[in-house]
């Protein structure tokens, strides 16, 4: 069996340049290590997360290197951003629609989420401020949360613009008794 996951884990901790014997103390023995990080073993997912917190990366971080940098959700971010600072309309559009169809064959709420920042931000070049909808989706998503982790944290920081200084102010209490 050659799995990736551990050559990816050595490389990071090479380049973090973090000792085998600090990363691995309590998780791997030393016969152990070796295997994992040539590729021929695998680790139980309790173990692997324990690599990851002693590396400082997510598991979202892990995925991105592990699909050589491919994140969609960066890209789609990245790709609403840009069109927003250009005031590309057209461009928003399409992220929107491909968002909803994302929504559809996925059932992934992410994907209903992206499409509201990008209503949000349709409305704020157009100074037209019609889909309410749109951020009472966000709203209520974030306030339904009894576990805040970093997607909800990103939403929130990301869509701060949107709401009253109220919310924030309750969003921010709730979200600071669960941290």
């Amino acid at each position: 069996m050659n799995t990736k996951i551990g050559c990816i884990i050595r490389e990071i901790r090479i380049s973090k340049k973090i000792k085998s014997n600090v990363l691995y103390k309590e998780v791997l023995s030393r016969p152990s290590i070796i295997k994992f990080e040539e590729g021929e073993s695998d680790t139980t997912v309790e173990r692997f997360l324990i690599l990851l917190d002693r590396l400082n990366i997510t598991l979202e971080e892990f995925v991105a290197i592990y699909k050589n940098g491919e994140n969609q959700d960066l890209s789609l971010t990245s790709s609403y951003i840009q069109a927003f600072y250009k005031k590309d309309l057209a461009k928003l559009n399409d992220i929107y629609y491909s968002t909803q169809q994302l929504y559809k064959s996925t059932k992934n709420q992410k994907y209903l989420h992206y499409g509201a920042i990008i209503s949000l931000l349709i409305d704020s070049i157009q100074n037209n401020f019609s889909h309410k909808n749109e951020k009472d989706i966000l709203q209520d998503y974030l306030m339904r949360c009894e576990t805040w982790g970093y997607y909800e944290l990103t939403l929130f920081i990301n869509t701060l613009n949107f709401y009253s200084n109220e919310l924030i102010d309750t969003v921010y209490r709730n979200a600071k008794k669960i941290f």
